[in-house]
């Protein structure tokens, strides 16, 4: 999730291993149909895909031998995927190595590219909606999808217009009385600091290391996308792959943030 994405949900540096799975699942399907001699290898795959062979009272999932077939052949690309053993796609070399782990991973991504693509009971479209749309799999968005999507950004848009209005017609809101306050400053030398404040430039160093540190990242992060392995002449991702940088770049975010909320509550206590 700090590399890819499933769902569309994640980081996006690599693929989306939903849509990634399902594509390569349905081309290597739509080939086994071929070559058994099936006239109508497109429908068939269509079917294939749409079939909930899911059994609620076993919990059993069952394939058929073409969809087995290419989960054997795709656990052979996920373990060259991210067994590489150097840094082109951005991961560290040899991320993942053990057969075990790859057959889980590969598992996790099928599951994910069968709950996109299998009809829910009762219904003519799948879990997710047919995303991600893959027309090999007879995935096209629903009426439903398209028509909530554009309400939500209606609502969005429409909220933020009403809420800007508010503020600017009513004067309790507080927009207008600010503009009648006025301000007035004292020269620095006049000012004594009280201890409290004195004891925040402790958390205000910090919490400004953690933002320049927090910075780097997020530069070191959005480099690997224009070069994967070859940042200003280092290769970055052998020490710092791209899943550590955008993990710390998220988390530090939190961190410095915290530690200036923290400071904040330190000096009004005193």
């Amino acid at each position: 999730m700090e590399y890819g994405s499933i769902f569309g949900h994640g980081a996006y540096l690599g693929p989306d291993f939903t849509a990634d799975y399902l594509r390569r699942w349905a081309v290597l399907v739509a080939d086994h149909d071929r070559g058994s001699g099936s006239e109508s290898a497109k429908a068939d795959t269509v079917t294939t895909f749409k079939t909930n062979r899911y059994d609620p009272a076993t919990g059993t999932l069952e394939f058929t031998v073409a969809q087995g077939e290419a989960f054997e052949s795709l656990q052979k690309h996920y373990s060259d995927f991210f067994g590489t053993p150097n840094t082109k796609y951005g991961l560290r070399p040899n991320q993942v190595t053990d057969p075990a782990q790859i057959r889980q991973l590969t598992a996790y991504f099928c599951w994910s590219a069968w709950v996109a693509s299998a009809l829910r009971p009762g219904r003519d479209y799948s879990y997710t909606n047919n995303w991600p749309p893959e027309p090999l799999v007879g995935n096209h968005p629903t009426a439903a999808t398209i028509i909530w999507s554009m309400l939500s950004l209606a609502a969005l848009l429409g909220g933020i217009g009403l809420l800007f209005a508010a503020f600017g017609r009513w004067n309790f809101l507080g927009w207008h009385g600010r503009e009648q306050q006025t301000l007035s400053f004292r020269a620095p030398g006049e000012v004594a600091l009280t201890p409290g404040q004195r004891a925040c430039a402790a958390f205000f160093a910090v919490m400004s290391v953690l933002f320049l540190i927090q910075t780097l990242t997020g530069g070191a992060s959005e480099h690997y996308r224009a070069e994967l392995s070859n940042f200003f002449g280092i290769d970055l991702a052998v020490i710092f792959p791209f899943n550590l940088m955008r993990t710390w770049h998220i988390q530090l975010a939190i961190f410095w943030v915290a530690t200036s909320f923290w400071r904040r509550e330190y000096s009004s206590r005193r």
